[in-house]
């Protein structure tokens, strides 16, 4: 399986270049949001032009990065978002 549905989800209330990748995710979700990746959690992350996200997480064997890109609308600010 890939994405257990019951893995926590943390969302990061910064925006992100989506040009970073796997290291530069990494390295956000260990020493920005203080969480260790490996743990079986997914960590999204949000465009400045809120029109692109990207999510990481550990599968037990890799990292894997989903990019998704709207093509109409933008994703609703972080701080709006029920906690």
């Amino acid at each position: 399986m890939i994405f257990d549905p019951s893995y926590p989800i943390f969302l990061y209330h910064g925006y992100i270049d989506m040009r970073k990748g796997h290291n530069t995710l990494s390295h956000v979700v260990t020493h920005k949001m203080d969480l260790e990746l490996m743990f079986g959690a997914l960590f999204l992350f949000v465009a400045k032009n809120r029109k692109a996200t990207k999510a990481i997480f550990f599968d037990g064997n890799g990292l894997i990065i989903v990019h998704k890109k709207l093509e109409r609308g933008r994703f609703k600010p972080a701080f709006l978002l029920n906690p």
